[in-house]
């Protein structure tokens, strides 16, 4: 009857929900909830609750997900999207997430989370690297239309077999990121993107790499040595789409956009060069790296968004203008040692060591002459001009054993050796451009001060030239430089060295303390609207709790997260000085924690700010050592996790977005006159706020579908009402839940207003048979017509008999049969069949052609009662669970002799004598008949004695517990080796 009368009014529960705003969203997934509901044999049918929440904690929306993929959770996402557009809502301005996987999905959703957006790029003082108007970008699926453009391609060879093509090449997969922002998972190679003359190409490949296969003119390309395909780490692209292919024929002809740097004299160090560095570099550019893009799992959609093609085009036309910039900057030459080049001839003036490039400068034309500054020339000499000095402490054993900082500021002459030289040619125009960047602008936007070892990965590396320990020992000899010989480079010298050749240290420490500390700056750019709950951030470390030095830490970097408003502390701290006795704000602080914080608003600084302050806390407790184990309060897992932390920080993932209010008056306390505020930040009011109590709102367990999502429904609205008017008006909600007779009750009144006298106000109530009925639902969501069609399902039709088993849940997901995990014995058989004979598991591809998987069960399952609908992640985690158990029973067969003789040895029989006896109650039970109390009466002289079976005597013994005797159980005659057999199982 609950569940009937609840569904009956479904769309008064949905569209109560729909009208809510979202201007501070915050959303979680709760696995505890589906715990409740009932299993099909063993297996649970939903792995999650997804909510999402507002700034006043109503639920805006509440749903049930099969799967830990986004494509339910992207259609409860584009609900809210739609009903807010059409009730006229203002759009998010800040989503809090545990997961910032979600980053990109929630974005993607509501543009209105990257209005005003910058994030940090490392680059921040470049201009954007874009594509000009006369490249074309050309999206091709379809194994017709790629080969067509491929032949377009290759048409540009040689027929006889010389001569090369480049061709700027990169791919892009899906990749799966856990909660805490770490690499789970990545897929097959979703597109290919070539960029060739005035033409950048998008291959979606997803499909029909899916099967094992590529088209045949793709496979021919990626094999043709002859075209140069240019990119970063672009052999490692060709190795995975090879193996993916089963291809026989190597995948070659990839070029290393770093190695060709490196051997052009454009890094000294590749190992984390990026396509971003490389374009800094080389193109005085700026790729966004910082974004959704790089780290989705949407690459494998049928349709590609704008952003998606902006981003993969980007990189393979980056690729293309890069190499040719790069062909421009000449390989440093040998110096000859028997003549002398012309005067103005750029050169490279290497240590005594040959390790590394300390100046930079030309051909002198005292090189001509016969001495110079009193030194005789000899012709393993030559005189330089030197323009630029990266290591001003270097020595010059030809003059006089002087340093280079002896000469005074640049230009200068020298003589050096000509071992010690290499001619480099390099663009003229690329080195303009580069030298005029202001030295204060070259650092990247948000740049954290202090890099250390800890954070080097956080923050944007300029490749340094100092301690390369590369040699130069065939200087001497004429071949020209190799990659390994090259002990620093003009990438170098770009980015970075002049900085620190240009700074006198001295100098440096006396105008600080002349100048005094530097002002801290408060930017207001907004770094991200998408943000990470700063509860779980705490939650990410694991410390031992029997470390002396843990809640120190933990208040330590509270203290740093958050800062006090301190106009709140000024009012706090007056109230608390005029008490008897007078307590100071770190006195409340300390013996009145929640009291302070209802009545103080805190903010989480900018990452400008926000960084050092972490940072430091880190430094300082991290290596102390507990004074009982002696062990350090952070292990490698904690390192590790703090050097996550910072990175989120960096990116402005956890400080407050300027401009949006997170705080809001609940009302004045009565007793101190304080405001009493109502915070918006995180998503503990998505979690404590609804799941925990949403939980006693169901059965403990083995709750039906059909109850569970009624249940759902009457919870979402008693929540809004009592929660939702508290917040808003900090009243109490007085009133009943059923709001179709409130509508009813308020429609009626407006239309007798003109015939009724005083009619009675409903200021703030929101009708919602006023508005168009919404498409969002509560609880079960529907299969995504997108997946239902790609995964072979047959849509829901309502003239099936409604008895046939799961029927309910099919009718919610709206496909014919319900979508259930693998779970009973018919179903096990059947994926057992499929892995030894379907296409999809015996393919060349060394995964799994889960597509097509997926659509021969539910093939099957449209034939057979006993096989329901499958999604492809319920297929995958089934298969996990399969090669754990096909692991388990090889593992025993291998070792089944040698757990022979223990189970043999395990089954011996025990002696009679050693059977522990049994013990069994007596009846009747024993009666105490003595050590009664004796009674006092009026008179003192005289004692009453409770006779036997009074009432003292029968409550004694009712409430003794029985005594118990042994009882010799009737002898059991078991066949031989039942017993061990019996104890085995």
């Amino acid at each position: 009857m609950y569940d009937w009368f609840v569904e009956r009014r479904k769309n008064h529960y949905t569209q109560q929900v729909a009208l809510q705003p979202l201007t501070i969203g915050a959303a979680d997934h709760s696995h505890k909830i589906t715990k409740h509901i009932s299993r099909v044999n063993g297996e649970q049918v939903f792995i999650g609750l997804h909510t999402v929440t507002n700034e006043f904690s109503e639920i805006r929306a509440c749903h049930l997900v099969t799967t830990k993929g986004h494509s339910q959770t992207l259609l409860a996402l584009n609900g809210i999207k739609k009903s807010m557009d059409l009730y006229g809502l203002e759009p998010p301005k800040v989503f809090y997430t545990d997961n910032m996987a979600d980053k990109g999905l929630l974005e993607t959703v509501f543009p209105s989370l990257l209005v005003d957006v910058v994030p940090p790029e490392t680059y921040g003082h470049l201009d954007e690297l874009e594509i000009p108007d006369d490249v074309h970008v050309y999206v091709r699926n379809g194994v017709g239309a790629i080969n067509s453009t491929i032949q377009a391609i290759m048409d540009d060879l040689s027929p006889d077999g010389t001569g090369q093509i480049v061709v700027g090449f990169d791919s892009e997969w899906n990749v799966e990121e856990s909660a805490n922002g770490r690499l789970r998972r990545g897929g097959k190679t979703a597109i290919v993107q070539l960029a060739y003359k005035k033409q950048v190409y998008i291959l979606q490949i997803a499909d029909i790499i899916a099967e094992g296969s590529l088209p045949a003119q793709l496979k021919a390309f990626l094999a043709d040595c002859r075209i140069l395909k240019v990119g970063r780490l672009v052999n490692s692209d060709l190795k995975r789409l090879e193996q993916a292919c089963g291809s026989t024929t190597p995948f070659g002809g990839g070029v290393d956009l770093a190695k060709v740097a490196k051997d052009h004299c454009v890094l000294s160090s590749i190992k984390t060069a990026t396509l971003g560095d490389l374009c800094a570099i080389v193109l005085n550019k700026r790729i966004n790296k910082n974004v959704p893009e790089r780290l989705s799992e949407l690459w494998e959609s049928e349709i590609l968004t704008p952003r998606q093609l902006k981003y993969a085009a980007i990189d393979a036309y980056a690729s293309l203008c890069i190499y040719y910039g790069i062909s421009k900057f000449g390989v440093p030459q040998s110096f000859p040692m028997s003549s002398l080049p012309p005067p103005a001839t750029p050169v490279l003036l290497y240590s005594a060591d040959k390790s590394r490039i300390i100046a930079i400068g030309q051909i002198s034309l005292h090189s001509l002459a016969s001495s110079f500054d009193g030194i005789k020339l000899s012709p393993l000499t030559a005189v330089i001009d030197i323009f630029h000095v990266m290591l001003p402490g270097a020595k010059l054993a030809t003059h006089r054993k002087r340093c280079l900082q002896d000469f005074g500021a640049t230009p200068f002459t020298v003589v050096v050796s000509k071992s010690l030289l290499r001619i480099y040619h390099q663009p003229l125009s690329s080195t303009q451009n580069v030298y005029a960047l202001p030295l204060k602008d070259r650092s990247p936007q948000s740049l954290p001060p202090e890099p250390t070892q800890m954070g080097a990965g956080l923050l944007p590396s300029e490749y340094s030239a100092i301690g390369v320990s590369h040699s130069a020992d065939n200087v001497d000899g004429g071949a020209p430089f190799s990659s390994g010989q090259l002990g620093s480079s003009v990438g170098d010298i770009i980015l970075g060295n002049i900085d620190e050749c240009a700074e006198d240290h001295q100098s440096a420490t006396e105008g600080a303390e002349i100048l005094g500390d530097r002002p801290v700056e408060w930017r207001t750019e907004v770094r991200s609207r998408v943000l990470k709950d700063v509860f779980h951030v705490f939650n990410m470390f694991y410390l031992s709790v029997k470390h002396g030095l843990r809640v120190a830490f933990c208040h330590a970097l509270r203290d740093a997260i958050f800062l006090a408003d301190p106009e709140d502390v000024r009012r706090i701290s007056a109230w608390g000085m005029i008490q008897k006795p007078p307590q100071s704000f770190r006195d409340l602080t300390t013996y009145r924690p929640k009291w302070v914080w209802k009545h103080c608003k805190r903010v989480i600084p900018p990452p400008e700010i926000l960084y050092p302050r972490v940072r430091k806390v880190f430094e300082t407790f991290g290596s102390l050592k507990d004074a009982t184990t002696g062990l350090p309060l952070f292990d490698t897992n904690s390192w590790k996790i703090s050097r996550n932390i910072l990175d989120l920080i960096y990116h402005g993932h956890i400080s407050d977005p300027p401009g949006v209010p997170l705080y809001a008056i609940k009302g004045l306390d009565q007793d101190t006159g304080l405001p009493v505020y109502h915070c918006f930040r995180g998503t503990n009011r998505t979690e404590g706020g609804v799941h925990t109590h949403l939980r006693p709102h169901l059965p403990s367990s083995g709750t039906s579908i059909r109850h569970a999502q009624a249940c759902l429904m009457d919870f979402v609205l008693r929540h809004n009402l009592t929660v939702g008017i508290y917040n808003r008006t900090g009243k109490r909600y007085r009133g009943h839940f059923s709001i179709w007779v409130t509508n009813e009750i308020q429609e009626l009144t407006t239309f007798l207003r003109d015939i009724l006298i005083e009619p009675p106000e409903s200021d703030g109530w929101i009708n919602g048979n006023a508005y168009i009925q919404t498409s969002e639902v509560i609880g079960v969501l529907p299969i995504p017509e997108q997946i239902r069609v790609e995964s072979g399902m047959r849509e829901y039709d309502s003239s099936l008999d409604s008895r046939r088993k799961h029927q309910f849940l099919a009718e919610l997901q709206g496909v014919c049969k319900a979508v259930l995990p693998v779970h009973n014995p018919k179903e096990k058989t059947l994926f057992r069949e499929l892995v030894q004979g379907d296409p999809g598991f015996n393919g060349p591809g060394k995964e799994p052609n889960w597509k097509g998987i997926v659509k021969s069960w539910n093939r099957i399952a449209d034939g057979d009662d006993g096989i329901f609908y499958k999604l492809t992640e319920q297929l995958k985690t089934y298969h996990a669970h399969w090669k754990v158990n096909v692991n388990i029973k090889a593992t025993l067969s291998l070792t089944e002799d040698e757990r022979h003789h223990l189970r043999a040895l395990l089954l011996g029989q025990v002696p009679q004598e050693a059977v522990p006896r049994v013990l069994e109650r007596r009846n009747p039970p024993p009666t105490a008949n003595q050590g009664f109390l004796a009674l006092e009466t009026n008179d003192t002289h005289h004692h009453v004695t409770v006779p036997e079976h009074a009432l003292g005597n029968a409550t004694a013994a009712a409430s003794i517990p029985l005594p118990l005797s042994v009882a010799t159980p009737p002898a059991v005659t078991l066949p031989n080796g039942a017993l061990g057999a019996e104890e085995g199982g």
